[in-house]
């Protein structure tokens, strides 16, 4: 047995300084070579050429960092003995230029790092014969143009490629058309003003697509159908206004995880996302004000939800209950016009487990809130504006076993109505679920001072679990059985009342104001008659004192006419009077108007006839033809005129 243990000590040690051996011997100046793993370091290289020529052979792995040298030559590689080398690594270094086929030698490369440098310049033909090369490390350079859509051709199984943190502005159109096994690309802090479908054709079996901090403000159509596959996108920290129309990003049909933080987002359409499955969906730091029941239909997968840092006045009480089956975790914190929750806006939430509504300026809690949250294991209530809790909450934490609860920087209004707060802060258990910092600090916890009275001033400061009865504001019964839900109800109760009764008030004034109008109206149309049927009575009055007028100016003249014609014709006085007053009266009788036509005709008869005679009495004829001649016309004038009348 000891001899066994002696041998096997032997061979340790002779292996251990044969490895030392080849230290010393096959290890180039600045370097330091590790058999064991087969790599070597090195370090503040003047040159890559002297290194290359002197490296041991069995080298798998090489790492340089902070080396001198500006350039990748054709030859500086062309005379290294390990040629299966599977990993190159130059970092921090001042390398600024990949040359023409430099680093073809290494046909076996597998992983190419050459992060934080200051390369600018790619040869078309830089990765020229790395066929097996699979991850491509370009990060941290000052890379601006590609010069030619070829330089990526050769790495035909390159899985993974690492562009970020460079200067690029744009892409060359089927850019990674041969890269058809491209699983994860990193384009992030660029500046990339458009993303164009046209560069990433080819990238069909895309998985994982990082492109924040581009400045990006746009995406054309045809991006979506170029990386159809992918899982996840990062769009955040950028410049985008809107979203792609909803058509456009159901073509993403393997989609899980979308980030959308950090960019100018103002609205959110209805159905904006329907067609994906997502899994996570950030939109926190963003602009929305607005979000409608709609907006998250049809998205049954949907389990991580964040919307804090944006401009939410309100939201609908059904936004969730599309997705109320999966969400698990919930961030709505530092919306501060948010101001209330409504009562069913969490209902049907079976599966959340972590829900962060801090900083939204709320000022009291329905009592029904958290009555569907029976899985909630995270809550964060810090920095509002609550006065209580409704006693909901205390047996929610107790039932759930929860593991987290945050109430720091909120007004505790110490009445009555604090009973219910102080008894669970004294329950044992609290101080081990009562946090002041994130949740994602949880593993360092620092100790948190209990919740204190803000008001009324005497109890300001004051620990609510040192509380007794007697200090407390007295209330009456309603008020000390009532959560501020309930007690929000009667609020919203009373000011329904108030607001009732004032619009009663308002249509009975109006009805009044309303019915006098029409009353004056009415007595003033009542006058406006009374005056019009005045008139026409005065009207009717100067008519008749007219036409008597006319009347008599017209008897007067006949009368003067008369006179005359006796003076003309002595004759005419022989008749005597009663014969005159009968002509007389006859025939004005006939120029009176509004007697019956056949009267006035008859009249006008016996008037002819009377005078006939009288002629035939012993006047003579002939002399009186003209006499005659005219009654008679005047007796045919009145018939005629009458009838026309």
């Amino acid at each position: 047995m000891e001899i066994n243990i002696y041998r096997y000590t032997l061979l340790l040690l002779l292996l251990l300084l044969s490895g030392a051996v080849r230290v010393v011997e096959g290890c180039p100046g600045n370097c330091f070579c590790i058999p064991d793993t087969r790599s070597v370091n090195c370090t503040r290289l003047p040159n890559v050429e002297s290194m290359a020529m002197s490296i041991p052979s069995y080298t798998l792995t090489l790492d340089i960092h902070n080396g001198e040298f500006s350039e990748f030559r054709t030859t500086d590689f062309s005379q290294i003995s390990a040629k299966t080398l599977k990993k190159l690594k130059v970092t921090s270094s001042k390398l600024k230029k990949i040359g023409d086929r430099s680093l073809s030698v290494f046909a076996d490369l597998e992983i190419l790092e050459l992060s934080h440098n200051e390369i600018e310049d790619l040869h078309p033909n830089a990765f020229a014969n790395l066929r097996m090369l699979r991850v491509l490390d370009l990060s941290h350079n000052q890379i601006m143009y590609l010069a030619s859509p070829d330089i990526l051709r050769p790495l035909v199984s390159v899985v993974e490629v690492n562009l970020g943190f460079n200067k690029i502005v744009d892409f060359p159109s089927g850019f990674f058309a041969s890269q058809t096994n491209l699983l994860e690309l990193n384009i992030q802090n660029n500046g990339i003003a458009n993303l164009k479908g046209s560069s990433f054709q080819g990238v069909r079996n895309l998985r994982k697509l990082l492109s924040n901090s581009c400045n990006i403000q746009t995406m054309e159509n045809d991006l979506f159908k170029s990386i159809s596959n992918v899982e996840t996108v990062d769009l955040s920290f950028n410049l985008l206004h809107y979203l792609p129309m909803k058509g456009e990003f159901s073509q993403l049909i393997n989609l899980k995880h979308l980030f959308l933080q950090n960019n100018n987002i103002e609205t959110l359409a209805d159905n904006q996302f329907q067609g994906l499955y997502l899994e996570s969906l950030d939109l926190s730091h963003n602009a929305i004000s607005t979000i409608s029941n709609n907006t998250f239909k049809h998205m049954k997968h949907l389990s991580h939800l964040d919307l804090s840092f944006n401009r939410l006045n309100s939201l609908p009480s059904l936004t969730f209950q599309p997705i109320s089956d999966s969400l698990s975790s919930l961030k709505l914190n530092s919306n501060p016009g948010l101001g209330s929750l409504s009562a069913t806006l969490f209902e049907g939430l079976t599966s959340l487990r972590d829900l962060n509504i801090s900083s939204c300026g709320l000022h009291t809690l329905h009592h029904n809130l958290f009555m569907f949250l029976g899985s909630l294991q995270h809550i964060d209530l810090s920095a509002n504006e609550l006065t209580t809790l409704p006693a909901a909450f205390y047996d929610l934490t107790i039932a759930n076993e929860m593991k987290f609860v945050r109430l720091d920087g909120n007004q505790w209004y110490c009445d009555c109505r604090i009973r219910d707060f102080r008894e669970w802060l004294r329950n044992p258990i609290t101080p081990h679920l009562l946090f002041c910092q994130d949740v994602n600090q949880i593993l360092f916890r620092i100790s948190c001072q209990m919740p204190k009275c803000s008001t009324p001033s005497r109890l300001e400061n004051y620990n609510i679990a040192m509380l007794t009865d007697d200090v407390l504001d007295k209330c009456n019964h309603f008020m000390a059985n009532s959560g501020s839900g309930s007690l929000n109800v009667v609020i919203g109760a009373i000011i329904g009342v108030i607001v009732v009764v004032i619009v009663i008030i308002v249509v009975v004034i109006v009805c009044l104001w309303y019915r006098r109008k029409q009353k004056k109206h009415f007595h003033g149309v009542n006058n406006d008659d009374e005056m019009q049927l005045n008139q026409s009575n005065n009207i009717v009055k100067q008519q008749k004192q007219t036409n008597h007028e006319k009347k008599i100016t017209k008897t007067k003249h006949f009368v003067e006419k008369k006179e005359k014609r006796k003076q003309i014709d002595p004759e005419i006085g022989s008749l005597n009077e009663s014969d005159k007053d009968f002509i007389v009266r006859n025939y004005f009788h006939s120029m009176s108007p509004g007697e019956d036509a056949d009267s006035d005709c008859t009249q006008s008869m016996t008037r002819m006839d009377s005078v006939k005679s009288l002629s035939q009495s012993g006047y003579d004829y002939n002399s009186r033809r003209a006499s005659l001649s005219s009654s008679q016309y005047s007796a045919n004038m009145g018939c005629k005129f009458e009838s026309a009348v």
